[in-house]
């Protein structure tokens, strides 16, 4: 049994043992970072008092309780568990376990969209947004950001995309497109549900603009408009949730992939942009 579990089941500790147990077990986290001198005074309890029952639970004191304890709060919270892609966590998890399942989440959301790579259509992607001359990228609510993202990497190694945060003005931009000025178009809709989305899909479908979309798995009606496709994974609900965290993260994780294939091919280039014309313009005081 760990250190916590002879904590709780003990039966030979005296009242004020108790106390101190019970005031350990819930406080882990904070407990983790204490002095003997920091815990004796939060738990208004005697140094004596916590030697005593470290020794009760067979250790030889607090500094030995000190380092299993913190192993082993360690090893649960970095132990992988099923994280509720919805609801990554409950009212009453502790700030540290949040931020154990939102890693966890992270893991599992780039985990599952990695499977959905197929080295052809990834490879098919990547050229198409390489060979372009203009790209568009079409979001509405929270993929705006992510289009942003995508969009200010581009331009840190020169490459123009369009990012318009109107929806009504990216329904001008698709019907102003046109497909002989080696203008190709992206999409990022998780559900291909959203109207405006539908509407601009369907005009750049009119104006036979090359379109990549970047999806969800589940049927999504882009899928059935354009040749060009990457899954993201599809665990997400579209509105039973605490918020968006599944569908952004995978949505960038494949743009950064993207980019990155795309800095690839002009490996020395990119660099030599990056580190003589695109850091010319960041004025910002670092040390070399």
């Amino acid at each position: 049994m760990n250190n916590s579990g002879l904590l709780l089941y003990a039966n030979n500790l005296t009242e004020t043992e108790k106390l101190l147990a019970n005031y350990i077990l819930e406080n882990q986290e904070q407990v983790a970072g204490m002095s003997l001198d920091e815990l004796a005074k939060v738990s208004f309890s005697s140094i004596s008092t916590i030697h005593r029952l470290c020794k009760k639970i067979g250790l030889t004191g607090f500094k030995e309780f000190k380092i299993k304890f913190v192993e082993e709060l360690y090893s649960k919270m970095n132990k992988p568990e099923n994280i509720d892609i919805n609801f990554p966590f409950k009212k009453d998890d502790t700030q540290f376990q949040i931020a154990s399942n939102i890693k966890q989440l992270y893991i599992d959301t780039l985990t599952n969209t990695f499977s959905f790579f197929n080295s052809e259509q990834l490879e098919d992607a990547v050229d198409l947004i390489y060979n372009a001359e203009i790209v568009d990228v079409y979001a509405v609510t929270n993929n705006i950001q992510t289009a942003l993202n995508f969009q200010d990497k581009m331009q840190s190694i020169g490459r123009y995309v369009n990012v318009s945060l109107i929806p009504m003005n990216q329904v001008y931009r698709a019907a102003a497109s046109n497909n002989k000025n080696k203008q190709v178009a992206i999409i990022l809709s998780y559900s291909g549900k959203t109207p405006e989305i539908k509407e601009i899909a369907l005009v750049l479908k009119r104006k036979e603009i090359e379109t990549l979309v970047i999806c969800s798995a589940q049927e999504n009606y882009l899928t059935k408009l354009f040749k060009y496709h990457i899954f993201v994974s599809s665990k997400e609900n579209l509105k039973k949730k605490i918020s968006h965290y599944s569908s952004h993260i995978a949505t960038q994780y494949v743009l950064d992939v993207i980019f990155s294939c795309i800095f690839n091919k002009d490996y020395e280039k990119n660099m030599e942009y990056r580190l003589n014309e695109f850091n010319k313009l960041d004025h910002r005081q670092v040390e070399e």
